[in-house]
């Protein structure tokens, strides 16, 4: 922990330049792709109308026509840059990024119940720590290594901790973006199944579902202003920020809930005009 909060101030920076970077690039290298392939589009359409006798023509037609698909894809990845650019400029950074891997992670292993698991939460921390400063390390010993004689030593250096940078960047957005897709598609199927299972085998107990349990834990995340790497230090006041909602929810689902509906049984009985808080007593 001393160690990761003599680097903190430089990783703060690293963060925001980097996303915001990668997300320039990606936006840049997209638009000159799709306006090539639409230009390209254009001329094989052109040439068809004439007596045209290339042979590659069908093909760059059948290429081109899946230009909706490739669309589709880059706008994902594209969103997803941008909300990782959001993502890194908020106080604390990364707190959508954090609880979706989080809850990804700890699915089944109880944190939709309040539970965590600390080699996860380890993980997670070290994802956007320490992994961001191993592929800096990289890119500056593999620029270094291949600079030409002419290039300054400095300027190698640099630009090894630029691409050292991408790269953790591109694998924290792919890393994210299956997070996401197990979190709303495979972890729900698996609650689902869990609640219509038969048998003897015992339920897991889940108080939230996922979407919940991410927007509690980013809102956890800010209140006790928990910053990458220190997820771990904090992980008992993350817990207890779940447990209390876990029993507020029991509260109102096993006492409230009862006992306005008890009250309200026959409607016709009780004056329904009043203020909300004359049901719930």
């Amino acid at each position: 922990f001393f160690l990761l909060e003599f680097f903190a101030p430089g990783l703060r920076v690293v963060w925001i330049i980097t996303t915001l970077d990668s997300y320039f690039i990606y936006v840049a290298v997209t638009l000159g792709t799709l306006l090539q392939m639409i230009f390209e589009l254009n001329v094989v359409i052109m040439e068809f109308g004439e007596d045209y006798t290339d042979t590659t023509a069908d093909w760059r037609f059948v290429r081109h026509s899946f230009m909706l698909v490739a669309v589709f894809v880059l706008s994902i990845v594209g969103v997803q840059l941008a909300e990782l650019a959001h993502d890194a400029m908020q106080y604390p950074p990364f707190q959508k990024t954090r609880a979706s891997l989080m809850v990804a992670l700890m699915g089944r292993k109880g944190i939709l119940n309040g539970d965590f698991d600390k080699f996860s939460v380890r993980v997670v921390d070290f994802l956007h720590t320490w992994a961001l400063m191993i592929c800096i390390v990289l890119g500056i010993i593999w620029c270094w290594n291949t600079r030409n004689t002419r290039e300054n030593k400095w300027i190698a250096a640099l630009n090894g901790m630029n691409a050292g940078a991408l790269f953790w960047t591109a694998c924290l957005v792919i890393l994210w973006l299956f997070a996401r897709l197990y979190n709303t598609l495979l972890l729900l199927e698996h609650l689902k199944r869990n609640e219509t299972q038969s048998g003897n085998e015992p339920k897991v107990p889940v108080f939230a579902r996922p979407s919940k349990c991410i927007s509690l834990l980013q809102r956890a995340l800010a209140h006790y202003v928990v910053f990458p790497g220190e997820t771990c230090r904090d992980f008992l006041s993350l817990k207890e920020y779940l447990a209390v909602h876990r029993d507020d929810d029991n509260e109102w689902i096993t006492v409230q809930v009862p006992t306005w509906l008890d009250r309200n049984t026959n409607i016709e009985e009780h004056d329904v005009s009043g203020p909300w808080t004359d049901f719930i007593g």
